[in-house]
């Protein structure tokens, strides 16, 4: 008898989005980070995995609490420091081509 698995299930990404509580640019950062996972379907349509969802009810490991939390002067001690933006994905695992967009 061949071995079943459980196959991940996939949202739409406005309705990931929703479910997120944040805005379908904000996640597709996200995905583009890469720290979100998602898929593209032969349509291009974007799909985000339903296991990046973490329930409302726990705040400690709320996704969207800890992209709120992020704020500039976290990381005031890195200004002035010297880093390619290869290295910062590497370090970070953040797409390069985010960084890039955001320099």
């Amino acid at each position: 008898m061949p071995t079943t698995a459980t196959l991940p299930t996939f949202l739409p990404l406005p309705e990931a989005a929703k479910k997120f509580g944040m805005t379908e640019a904000i996640l597709y950062e996200r995905v583009e980070a890469g720290t979100i996972a998602a898929g593209i379907l032969s349509s291009g349509e974007i799909v985000v995995s339903k296991d990046n969802i973490v329930p409302k009810a726990n705040n400690a490991n709320d996704i969207n609490a800890r992209l709120r939390a992020i704020h500039r002067e976290d990381f005031e001690h890195l200004r002035g420091e010297t880093i390619t933006v290869t290295e910062a994905a590497e370090k970070y695992r953040i797409h390069r081509d985010t960084i890039l967009e955001w320099a």
